[in-house]
């Protein structure tokens, strides 16, 4: 952990979570706020970290049911987390933020963008989608019956099959190396406690509602994935891109929905030139920015705001 960085506990309703804030030295600047995932606590971060520190103060968070946060049992849903982030934006004094989620963690940072889109300076959330498919839905069931069971070896590779392409003759970037990489990174930070986490946190997901984004938030937003994403397609994420006012859509090429993994260098590309305003059109290794709404089209009524899970 950098010197510099303070960790930082809070409480919500009995229920502990964490953070790390590793400050600027540079002129003020709004926070990069990275919401955590089950597959990735902070720890997994600090090499995003690191390299968006050298513009912009980072704040890694774990809310309730990640990491090294307290298990949060599934029938605490998406508010609860989303007031916990508004507590943790309070005590921090933030007036605004860059707020960055992934899979997992992004129908959280959409529902935050809702309820408070003044605090949200831009918004950017890669594999995100609408609403839990068919495929999604069979890979939690299937994970969680192998947790109960205790067969981690069968989580491993359900969910492998399910997040990454598995056609052999699409190419993706460190194809070989992620397919590894991955199983060691879950054998690591995945406890028997994490586990459990990692349970309740997939029933959630499976028993949530849809999310009803009415009228679309008016925060700016960057939407991508892997362009092999079969997790969560890159049509749901343009979907999710609707929901924003003046947002834009891309897809990372050669990759899936570990694109951060296999394409780091365009990912950090794209996170680091839209959190400090830039354009985004000449980052190697993505698809054209896909702005929406597309140019001359209608923005729509709040009739026809899109649904999250």
């Amino acid at each position: 952990m950098n010197a510099s960085a303070r960790d930082v506990e809070l409480r919500l309703s009995g229920f502990r979570y964490r953070y790390r804030v590793h400050p600027f030295a540079g002129s003020p600047v709004a926070p990069i706020v990275f919401l955590c995932s089950p597959w990735q606590p902070m720890e997994a971060w600090e090499a995003y970290a690191a390299r968006l520190n050298r513009s912009a103060p980072v704040v890694l968070v774990e809310l309730p049911g990640i990491g090294g946060a307290d298990a949060l049992p599934a029938s605490y849903g998406l508010h609860f987390l989303v007031d916990a982030l508004a507590q943790l934006v309070a005590v921090e004094q933030l007036s605004e933020i860059k707020l960055f989620a992934f899979s997992y963690s992004t129908p959280i940072a959409v529902r935050y963008c809702q309820l408070h889109a003044q605090s949200v300076q831009r918004a950017l959330l890669v594999g995100a989608a609408r609403r839990l498919g068919p495929v999604q839905r069979a890979a939690l069931k299937e994970g969680v019956a192998c947790l109960r069971k205790g067969a981690l070896a069968d989580f491993v590779d359900c969910n492998l099959r399910a997040l990454m392409c598995r056609n052999e003759r699409t190419p993706i970037a460190r194809r070989r190396d992620v397919t590894q990489r991955i199983p060691a990174l879950w054998n690591r930070y995945f406890s028997a406690t994490a586990l459990d986490k990692y349970e309740q946190n997939s029933l959630r997901l499976l028993h949530a509602p849809p999310l009803v984004i009415e009228p679309p938030v008016d925060v700016p937003a960057l939407i991508f994935t892997g362009e092999h994403d079969p997790y969560t397609p890159p049509d749901e994420g343009r979907e999710v891109a609707r929901a924003f006012i003046g947002s834009a859509f891309t897809t990372l090429r050669q990759a899936d929905h570990f694109c951060l993994l296999e394409r780091p260098r365009t990912a950090l590309g794209l996170i680091s030139r839209f959190f400090r305003g830039l354009p985004l059109e000449d980052v190697p290794g993505c698809t054209p920015i896909e702005p929406h709404p597309p140019a001359g089209a209608a923005t729509g009524d709040v009739a026809e705001a899109v649904e999250l899970v």
